[in-house]
């Protein structure tokens, strides 16, 4: 809802929410999710900075989730940014295969797109003086066309390694995140899903079994947007 005309609804409703949680007895945490649309510049990442437009509601919310010791949610796709420009943006890179830094910012060094994007959040949030907001990671993935549809799983089994990683961005190398896959099938306009829905959720490709996405969050398919939770072997 941020940016869009209904932007300004968005910290009325964490609050509404938040306090009729509290008033239940319920400790969980409300928050919202945004995509890179909220930031004006994002590259290098650390010239990220929310848009001139965004900015107020973006601080609204920030000090909200920072009062509530929530996390704000972010949408980051390399997969659009690979295909936005792909003379200049590598399908290694996209794809966390390149074996050395691609990207130099100052003294941080890129070897994938997915923590280049990450850390444009990052700067962004410090630039509106909330540091203290970590990330949780509400929607990444790649569609199984536009590219080779092999292409998709290398991204997924890639990213879950990533996850698997216990190591944060070269700016915040200490402090991780928790993602979900984008989708669990297939939206009415994407090739995004992960399990085909014509043949009993069967996957459309296979993770090795200490590679596997787990816990299907699959309470609500449509509210949840069939997200896929990666977790961390305990």
């Amino acid at each position: 809802m941020i940016p869009g005309p209904f932007a300004r609804e968005v910290l009325t409703i964490i609050k509404s929410l938040q306090d009729k949680l509290v008033k239940i007895g319920k400790a969980d945490m409300v928050t919202t999710s945004v995509g890179s649309s909220v930031l004006g510049a994002s590259y290098p990442p650390s010239t990220g900075e929310f848009a001139a437009n965004n900015l107020n509601d973006m601080k609204d919310v920030l000090r909200l989730l920072s009062a509530y010791g929530a996390p704000l949610m972010i949408n980051v796709y390399p997969y659009y940014a690979y295909a936005a420009d792909r003379s200049h943006v590598s399908l290694d890179y996209a794809l966390f295969n390149a074996t050395a830094p691609v990207v130099h910012d100052g003294e941080l060094a890129y070897q994938n797109l997915f923590d280049a994007m990450v850390d444009s959040f990052y700067w962004a949030m410090e630039k509106a003086e909330y540091r203290n907001v970590s990330i949780v990671m509400s929607e990444t993935g790649w569609p199984r066309t536009g590219t080779i549809p092999e292409v998709a799983e290398t991204y997924s089994r890639n990213l879950v390694k990533r996850m698997k990683s216990g190591v944060g961005t070269p700016k915040r190398p200490n402090d991780t995140f928790g993602a979900f896959i984008y989708a669990y099938h297939d939206g009415p306009h994407d090739s995004f899903g992960v399990f085909d829905p014509n043949h009993t959720d069967r996957p459309f490709y296979a993770f090795p079994r200490r590679e596997a996405p787990v816990l299907p969050l699959c309470y609500n398919k449509v509210l949840l947007q069939s997200y896929v939770r990666l977790q961390k072997d305990k």
